[in-house]
């Protein structure tokens, strides 16, 4: 007897679940839309409701169980709140949309309270009050950086001060052959000196794994300064203080930027002057005939770019920046990743290529560019750069290139017929260690397809960013974990009554679809292959099974207090999934709309429960 029930409970449970794997089969053929989505999870939310309702909670209460129920739903939505923060922790929050949200909107909360504290560390922030902290708490961006991107080059205009909040930043010295001189972690600010100075960052910053930051900058600081007289009198009184002796900012403008003492004190004076009267901090900037000049001559001297018409010439050259740098400080290192294109006005720079044996160096002199190929394809330069005179030169950042191209055709037209007969295939197999069929494949997948939409990125090819075993198993445990009180559900009724309600089955079909279907669609968004998409679903269908069977032989000879525990924690644990994931989504998708669609799916409950009655 005992045996035939189980297997009756393994079929229900596989039929209440087989809408899983056919809703990822769906999202295969077809994407369903953001509205379609929130109305079907509405509908089966609602349908889950009334069978939660009606076939879980109320059969308890006419029995009188219904403080036990009560409490073993309590302990079964803190048991699935703390499995399922774990698993979000190790990258299970990806396998629904709303899960997703609630893991991002909760880290921003924690960043900026550990922001906060960061901000009270420094000196210049430390006696501020907490008003006009919050206020500049609120205007921080928050940046993501992939390991080896360049955060900052020495010569950028600082714009950004930056507090790390997770991750590992490396601040390379030009001037040592841009050798690492601190490593930051977590907590660390930098690029401070360069942004009170208002003047150019005078060391290189690299990211050296995936990192958070909060950048400061300085719209930031001046929407609060407008604002906040706290913060306009610790201004300055900060550069008061350090328009003296022997402090860091003295000491930097002497260092890095070769002031001398009177210079720097009087530069100090001139930024206090500058706040007083305007209220505001100010970057340095280039005089204007200065700039007019040099962009025309840029505009002349890169053969490439000549036949491009006038108007989208003057919006090339418009995106390029003036920088300086001294003789013997080092430009970039071999085996960084390019985000920048180099024109070299005036001067003379050396390059090499650090793993040639035959250590051949050559150079580069003014109206020369380069760093191009690297630039143009997101890969790795192959060169060491360094200044062999004082030079002068106009850097193209990789952000600004792909806003250009999207707004000139001319120029995106211009770029693919450079890349295609320039001998990019010799230099993807000589300098970026591709073998000859890789080059190939890679020039007609992805440099022949990508304009104007993005730019190519060959680092990206070569070291494709997918989910880590352990963030994929962790997804499959959530899905898992969403699957497990269902399962135990219909083994507790059949053990019960050798029997589950037909609105109990309906509702978690309906339910189970949308669900499906909308995680399978963020799975694949996170790159995740089909395969392993529907081999999630479906194996979480044959658990469903094999748990409902496995609540028959676990509760066949449980006593009544027993068995309303455990079915209050699978309902307490069902009613938690609509609640924190099921609904919230909906509602974000769908709208106004989707509290009258969860109706219909209730509804459409108690008329299958009708039927059965009748």
């Amino acid at each position: 007897m005992l045996e035939s029930v189980a297997v009756q409970a393994f079929w229900i449970g596989i039929i209440s679940a087989v809408s899983l794997p056919l809703g990822a089969l769906v999202t295969y053929v077809w994407q369903p839309g953001q509205r379609h989505i929130a109305l079907l999870m509405a509908f089966g939310a609602g349908a889950l409701l009334f069978a939660l309702t009606i076939d879980l909670f109320a059969p308890m209460l006419n029995s009188g169980m219904a403080l036990t129920v009560s409490v073993g739903a309590i302990i079964g939505s803190l048991v699935y709140l703390g499995l399922n923060y774990l698993l979000n922790q190790k990258g299970g929050f990806l396998r629904k949309r709303a899960t997703t949200l609630q893991f991002f909107r909760n880290r921003v909360r924690r960043q900026r309270t550990e922001m906060l504290r960061s901000l009270k560390r420094l000196n210049i922030f430390h006696s501020l009050d907490e008003k006009s902290l919050h206020q500049l708490v609120a205007a921080i961006d928050v940046v993501e950086v992939k390991a080896g991107q360049v955060i900052y080059h020495h010569g950028d205009r600082a714009g950004s001060f930056y507090v790390l909040c997770e991750g590992v930043v490396s601040i390379l010295d030009p001037q040592k052959h841009l050798q690492k001189i601190i490593q930051l972690e977590k907590g660390d600010t930098f690029g401070r000196m360069a942004f009170f100075t208002g003047l150019n960052n005078a060391t290189m910053a690299i990211a050296k794994s995936d990192c958070v930051l909060w950048c400061v900058d300085y719209h930031c600081i001046n929407d609060v300064l407008q604002e906040s007289s706290e913060l306009y009198q610790t201004l300055l009184d900060f550069y008061v203080q350090e328009s003296r002796y022997n402090t860091e900012l003295l000491e930097y403008l002497q260092q890095r930027h070769f002031f001398s003492l009177q210079q720097a004190q009087e530069y100090l004076r001139d930024i206090q002057a500058h706040l007083l009267q305007y209220r505001e901090l100010e970057s340095h900037h280039y005089p204007e005939h200065e700039l007019n000049f040099s962009l025309f001559k840029l505009a002349q001297r890169l053969p490439w770019i000549k036949s491009l018409p006038e108007e989208d010439l003057q919006l090339f050259a418009r995106g390029f920046e003036w920088r300086t740098l001294k003789a013997g400080d080092t430009l970039y290192k071999g085996r960084v990743h390019s985000d920048q294109l180099y024109w070299l006005e005036e001067g003379v720079v050396n390059y090499w290529n650090p793993h040639d044996k035959t250590g051949l160096i050559q150079t580069h002199s003014g109206g020369d560019f380069f760093g191009v190929r690297a630039f143009l394809l997101g890969a790795k330069e192959a060169m060491t750069v360094e200044a062999k005179t004082d030079i002068e030169y106009w850097v193209l950042k990789r952000n600004v290139f792909a806003q250009l191209l999207k707004q000139s055709e001319a120029l995106r037209s211009v770029l693919k017929k450079f890349i295609k007969n320039d001998a990019i295939d010799t230099y993807l197999v000589e300098n970026q260690n591709l073998s000859t069929p890789q080059a190939h494949i890679w020039l007609n997948q992805t440099v022949r397809h990508l304009w104007p939409d993005r730019l190519p990125n060959l680092s990206e090819w070569q070291d494709p960013v997918l989910p880590k075993h352990t963030a994929y198993l962790a997804i499959w445990l959530g899905i898992f974990l969403d699957g497990i009180p269902e399962s135990l559900t219909i083994g507790g009724l059949m053990t019960l009554e050798s029997a589950v309600s037909l609105s109990l089955i309906m509702g978690l079909f309906l339910s189970n679809f949308p669900e499906a279907l909308s995680s399978s669609a963020s799975m694949r968004a996170q790159g995740i292959p089909f395969v392993r998409i529907f081999m999630a679903w479906f194996s979480l269908m044959l658990f469903t099974g094999v748990g409902a069977a496995f609540g028959v032989v676990f509760l066949h000879d449980a006593d009544d207090a027993t068995f309303a525990l455990i079915n209050g924690m699978a309902a307490g644990a069902m009613l938690t999934v609509i609640a924190e994931t099921m609904l919230p989504e909906a509602y974000h998708k769908g709208g106004s709309i989707i509290g009258f669609i969860t109706l219909l799916g209730f509804l459409a409950a108690l008329l299958f429960k009708a039927i059965e009655t009748t």
